[in-house]
């Protein structure tokens, strides 16, 4: 499965149906009914895309779209409308709140499929080539092949090796998501031989022994695999 996450916020079990078809076999798909459970979602855990209908039971998609866009921890996170209503209006109310794509119902599965799949490629092409990221204390440079850790006084050089350097970043971008052993051999190491799980275990151990008190970033999801979360309340020593 595609290591990108999306969330659908549609009330209608009809469209449930046709969104989970389409995509729940490439992509980690969740989905909810109203906007409080949207936001709850949300204050747990990001995603790489929202699939937001308008109109649903407790409000519209405007709100939840407003929202997360003025939060930092979601700012890679992509927004489709997919809404019965077609109005210029409305399509210009949702691209001025910064979604991405506005779909109107009835919705052509294939095209869907495609137009989802398009705008998270621009979403992997975008983080893979983002010089600069900043993900809660740590900092990114790619070209540089560093991280830093940033704290009240002052940064510090993780000086972290290749191969190091490429797992805690692929994890850094990848922030709040669940990532086996099998998806981060494939996309650190590739077709690289003599490679094992252990592999991955080792050198999150390494990077774990370099991030001392913030080592609790990355966490060990039993029978998973690991995740980064940027949390402060999560950023302890890790058992």
């Amino acid at each position: 499965m595609n290591t990108h996450r999306i969330l659908l916020v549609e009330d209608s079990a009809d469209v449930q149906v046709i969104v989970a078809a389409a995509l729940k076999r490439k992509f980690d798909l969740k989905i909810v009914s109203t906007v409080a459970e949207a936001l709850q979602e949300l204050a747990k855990q990001t995603y790489s895309l929202l699939i937001l209908d308008v109109e649903l039971p407790d409000g519209d998609g405007f709100k939840i779209c407003a929202q997360i866009k003025l939060e930092e921890r979601h700012r890679n996170t992509s927004v489709i409308f997919l809404s019965g209503r077609g109005q210029t209006t409305d399509k210009v109310m949702g691209l001025t709140l910064g979604a991405d794509d506005y779909i109107v119902k009835p919705i052509d599965p294939l095209e869907f499929q495609a137009r989802v799949e398009a705008r998270l490629r621009n979403v992997s092409h975008s983080l893979e080539h983002n010089d600069v990221l900043r993900v809660g204390p740590f900092r990114l440079q790619a070209l540089q092949q560093k991280i830093f850790l940033v704290t009240d006084t002052g940064e510090t050089d993780l000086e972290l090796k290749t191969m190091e350097f490429k797992l805690f970043s692929y994890l850094l971008r990848h922030e709040d998501q669940v990532l086996s052993r099998e998806q981060l051999l494939d996309a650190v190491w590739g077709q690289a031989a003599n490679v094992t799980d252990r592999t991955v275990d080792t050198h999150i151990y390494t990077i774990r022994q370099k991030l001392k008190t913030y080592s609790g970033c990355i966490q060990s999801v039993p029978r998973a695999g690991y995740r980064f979360t940027s949390k402060p309340e999560t950023s302890k020593k890790a058992a």
